[in-house]
């Protein structure tokens, strides 16, 4: 059995349900521009990945690659976010006790963001306590935001704990891949994965394999958590948080071994 001496954990979605003070700070500033606003839902599936992406993810599709506007939108954005960080923010539940049973067993705790370091701080001191945590870093210039795993490995050098000895706990933080509706569909699924040239490729076939559509990508250096980089991938139904009365069976799931070219 490994001897975990360090439990390292993101912010939003994990510690924190901080969902609608973000969600609410965005509405307020595509709502004064005209632009159309977004559910709690889709804001779930907007984070992770640091301010810029989740603002970019949220204007108008024909106006993402505007980057004067994308930073002017960000700009408004931090300043709505500074005023409503804590009008809604709050632990999940058991979160509290979780942290004091890990320090009951003698296992550290720390905090690793992609939320700018200043509001990481801010947060965890004023909603959760920083003496339940060893180590607590946000997003900083310079230093690369997950899924690089490079800001979990500085925690782990700065508090002298083997990256063995770690166990990582976040919540989904992939790359926002193209979706493909299949509806009615009832035949076979074939879903690959393709690593080369620093990154995983993403495919899906309903022919047998004999085409794959590509789905997205995302770099080879992913952290899954216990400090180990790689991909994932699966079958799941959602109808993005919205009620409904359709379903997906899913009669068999085959994984097929590694192949190298």
């Amino acid at each position: 059995m490994r001897n975990i001496k360090l439990v390292i954990f993101d912010l939003d979605g994990t510690l924190l349900d901080t969902i609608e003070d973000l969600g609410d700070s965005v509405n307020e500033v595509l709502s004064s521009r005209g632009y159309p606003v977004h559910s709690y839902d889709d804001y779930c599936l907007y984070i992770g990945d640091g301010m810029e992406k989740l603002i970019r993810r949220s204007i108008p599709d024909d106006l993402r690659n505007d980057e004067l506007l994308v930073k002017e939108v960000l700009e408004d954005y931090k300043e709505a976010y500074t005023r409503n960080w804590k009008k809604k923010s709050k632990p999940y539940d058991g979160i509290m006790e979780c942290l004091d049973d890990l320090k009951t067993h003698q296992i550290a705790s720390a905090v690793l963001s992609n939320k700018p370091h200043n509001f990481t701080e801010l947060c965890v001191e004023s909603l959760i306590g920083n003496e339940h945590f060893i180590s607590i870093l946000g997003q900083r210039n310079g230093v690369n935001k997950k899924p690089s795993p490079d800001g979990a490995i500085e925690i782990c050098n700065d508090v002298n704990v083997d990256p063995s000895d770690v166990i990582f706990i976040g919540d989904t933080n992939v790359e926002a891949f193209k979706s493909k509706k299949l509806s009615n569909y009832t035949g076979e699924i074939q879903l690959k994965i393709n690593s080369k040239n620093g990154k995983y490729e993403y495919h899906f076939s309903i022919d047998g394999g004999s085409s794959y559509e590509k789905l997205g990508e995302t770099p080879d250096n992913i952290l899954l958590g216990m400090m180990y980089t790689g991909a994932n991938m699966g079958v799941y139904a959602t109808s993005n948080g919205q009620k409904s009365n359709t379903y997906a069976d899913f009669d068999w799931v085959h994984y097929k071994g590694l192949v190298r070219n």
